[in-house]
Order: C-alpha cells, then sequence, then structure tokens
C-alpha cells in the first residue's frame, strides 16, 4: 500500500477513536486509570467481543491534560492489571512520545484489525453506551485506519511486536520491541 493512501489526518482519527471510547467507559464506569512514575495518567479498559474475546485498550495522557480532564470519571487504582505485550492479549495503547502522539497496537490486536474481528470490535465498541453515532463513526473511522496502517507496514515479528502508529509521522511508524 502506497503512503497516498494514508495521511496524517487518518492517523488522528485513531488517537480521536481512542478518546471516544475511553470517554465512555469512563461514563458507564468501566474505566479504570493509575499514576506512573513518571506521572503519566495510564487508563485501561477492555472490551468483550461477540465471540468473548477481549481486546485491552490503554491511553496514556499528562495528568494536567484535557484529556485527563475529560476522563474524570475513571476510577483511581493503585495498580492496573496490565497483560504482558505477548500474543495472546490483544492491546490497543496511545501516548506520546518525543516524535508526538502514538497508537500502538500489538501483535494480537494486529491480528484483529486485518481479519474478520475487526467488524465484532467496531460493533462492540458502538454498543458501548454513549460512543453515540458520532463518536461510532470515528471508531469505525479509526479501524479503518487501523487496517491501513497495519497493511502498510507489514504485521510485526515476535521480536518486536508493537506495531506505533505517528499521526504527526506517517514515516515514523513502525514495528517495536517495548
Amino acid at each position: 500500500m502506497s503512503s497516498e493512501n494514508l495521511t496524517e489526518s487518518d492517523l488522528e482519527t485513531l488517537d480521536t477513536g481512542l478518546q471516544v471510547i475511553m470517554q465512555a467507559q469512563a461514563e458507564t464506569g468501566k474505566l479504570r486509570y493509575t499514576i506512573d512514575n513518571d506521572g503519566k495518567r495510564i487508563y485501561e479498559t477492555e472490551l468483550k467481543l461477540a465471540d468473548g474475546q477481549q481486546i485491552w485498550f490503554y491511553y496514556e495522557v499528562e495528568s494536567q491534560s484535557v484529556e485527563a480532564t475529560a476522563l474524570s470519571k475513571a476510577v483511581y487504582t493503585k495498580r492496573l492489571a496490565v497483560k504482558s505485550g505477548d500474543e495472546w492479549y490483544p492491546k490497543i495503547w496511545a501516548g506520546k512520545d518525543s516524535k508526538g502522539r502514538w497508537v500502538r497496537f500489538n501483535r494480537a490486536a494486529q491480528k484483529i484489525m486485518v481479519g474478520a474481528g475487526g467488524a465484532a470490535l467496531k460493533s462492540a465498541i458502538c454498543a458501548i453506551p454513549g460512543v453515540g453515532t458520532i463518536g461510532c463513526a470515528f471508531v469505525w473511522g479509526a479501524t479503518i485506519v487501523a487496517k491501513k496502517v497495519i497493511n502498510k507496514i507489514g504485521r510485526c515479528p515476535k521480536a518486536r511486536p508493537w506495531l506505533y502508529a505517528y499521526p504527526a509521522s506517517i514515516k515514523s511508524s513502525r514495528c517495536r520491541a517495548a
């Protein structure tokens, strides 16, 4: 797939889609957070698909940010049950580093996004109370963009299982070990 098929605004849709999920889960009391050693808030929620499979979502933001304020209904916990990056637990995580905002997918999430499970994921997210029509449209768009990113870069090898997508720099999107 060529880079013309994937734009920076497409990648921004991924981050917005995760914000929609987190806000809806906070409203239903299903969003937890902790504060890491750098003072950032790490939000966590899980979603069960119709086939019983679980997918984990994580969202990392500065404690005093607009995003943290929007997620004020999240429940604080001293420690999150962060699943390992291995193949068994599909995870999608958003955060920020020196290159800007990123969204990353472990190998299990990559497999879901390019396979038939992507449609089940979209349906499960859109069924969350509070997502609404506009939120569902963002999530729908985000899953399409995720599939484009995975198809463009390829599914990551076990040695570097995390696929990072950077909205500010498509060329920085790649597989990494952590």
